[in-house]
């Protein structure tokens, strides 16, 4: 860490000359990993995590056990550090050596920036698939012993990961209008859950690996909780043959966009010409719903679509159509699929409170190493977020939250038998650190 030689003045504050001196030992600007590495306890992801990766290394030279580089890694990005350089400073931070299980004063320094690049490019692929079911296991883990589920929604979602230089499977998208990697993430839709975040090349097609997630998601639902229904929700890049048949055969629900055919526009030209002419009469917005037994290419069978078309003064009118196999009216099966709008918040949490399109590693393997300990992160501050449901946290983002309850300044006290974490007195959410701590702390 670089040193400061000649502490930086600010000018004169009260008559007083005001000055920067980077020298109280033993603080914190992340008070707030006590609370993460508490809940980490209880839900076991970075455990489960490090337990899934063959550590390669001579035992005879570590220093540092697998579980505690992913710990330091993981929360290091749920507080915003992001980038793997960031570990030289935060290295000796009290609050992050207790949060990874050493004594927060006398405890040895935590790992460097060479040795958390060095697991990075350890692990291959079979680590990452078992980093891939011990991330599910948590979850299950998680919701499956306290709640009964009569309807699970998978909502499904690409997003791009922008690239830089020569790294394995970049490309240029022409949709996103850059260079990138396309990762698929699978969410719960009725828990805001990440159940799995698969990183693709970015030439690949929206619906590339969906169908391998859901052969390996699908079943472990079936088994926790059989009598479920199981809903999948996604938009029109996903609409493949294989994906409707696997839905069938395996008895689920599905609403799933697709483009409107020339077929499709035939069939709802009356709805079309109604809503124009509507739109231009009265200078309004007006929608109409319709729907019919349709077959596209490719498919075996026909299969039922519906469709909102839609007019505005002086645009041309839009079609939307969704195949499903639920019954019902069009107007309210069109709600349900317009619920899948609140995934870009998940997405939005993912990729900007945690930065999970960080991936500048040069190896594939790397990257969706990284992208894994992302979605650990995701699903800590989740399950931080859930222990605040009765309170006015339970509506936060994930930056809000990590700024007004766990970027929270402190020092450490050390003694023989005791750790006391100091905080300000003038701290505006006690009452949500104290819910917090009765819950992973009960007494």
């Amino acid at each position: 860490m670089p040193q400061i030689t000649q502490p930086p003045h600010l000018g004169t504050s009260n008559d007083r000359q005001t000055q920067i001196r980077f020298d109280a030992d033993h603080t914190t600007s992340d008070a707030g990993l006590v609370l993460l590495s508490r809940l980490d306890a209880r839900v076991d992801v970075c455990g489960r995590m490090a337990r899934a990766i063959h550590d390669r290394r001579n035992l005879l030279y570590v220093t540092h056990p697998l579980s505690s580089l992913l710990r330091q890694r993981v929360f290091a990005l749920a507080l915003g550090w992001t980038d793997c350089n960031d570990a030289g400073p935060l290295r000796v931070d009290p609050a992050l050596k207790m949060a990874c299980g050493r004594a927060p004063v006398s405890g040895i320094s935590l790992a460097s920036q060479p040795t958390l690049s060095r697991l990075e490019n350890m692990v291959d692929e079979s680590d990452n698939a078992r980093m891939s079911d011990a991330l599910l296991d948590t979850y299950f883990a998680r919701q499956g012993p306290r709640r009964k589920r009569r309807l699970i929604v998978i909502d499904a979602d690409a997003t791009d990961d922008q690239t830089h230089g020569h790294q394995e499977w970049s490309h240029y998208n022409k949709y996103y209008g850059h260079t990138c990697f396309t990762p698929l993430l699978v969410f719960d839709g009725g828990t805001d859950d990440l159940l799995s975040a698969r990183l693709r090349p970015g030439n690949a097609g929206t619906g590339d690996g969906l169908l391998d997630e859901l052969e390996r998601i699908v079943p472990r639902l079936k088994a926790c909780w059989p009598k479920a229904r199981l809903r999948l929700r996604v938009d029109g890049g996903f609409a493949w043959p294989g994906i409707f048949a696997f839905c069938e055969r395996e008895g689920l629900e599905y609403l799933i966009a697709m483009q409107a055919s020339p077929v499709l526009t035939a069939l709802a030209a009356q709805d079309l010409a109604e809503v124009t002419r509507r739109a231009v009469q009265d200078g309004g917005t007006y929608e109409a719903f319709g729907s019919a037994q349709y077959q596209s290419e490719g498919w075996t069978e026909p299969r039922k679509v519906i469709w909102k078309a839609e007019a505005k003064p002086g645009e041309d009118a839009t079609l939307r159509c969704i195949v499903t196999n639920l019954p019902g009216r069009a107007p309210k099966l069109y709600a349900l699929y317009c619920e899948r709008g609140e995934s870009e918040n998940w997405i939005k949490n993912f990729k900007r409170a945690l930065v999970g399109d960080r991936l500048s590693c040069h190896r594939a393997t790397a990257n969706q190493f990284r992208l894994l300990l992302h979605a650990a992160a995701y699903q800590l501050m989740l399950g931080l977020r859930e222990l605040l449901a009765d309170t006015e946290a339970a509506a936060w983002q994930f930056d809000t939250l990590r700024v007004r309850l766990l970027k929270v300044g402190g020092w450490i006290s050390e003694t023989a038998h005791r750790i006391t974490l100091h905080l300000a007195s003038s701290h505006p959410h006690q009452d949500l650190w104290t819910t917090l701590v009765r819950q992973l702390v009960p007494t």
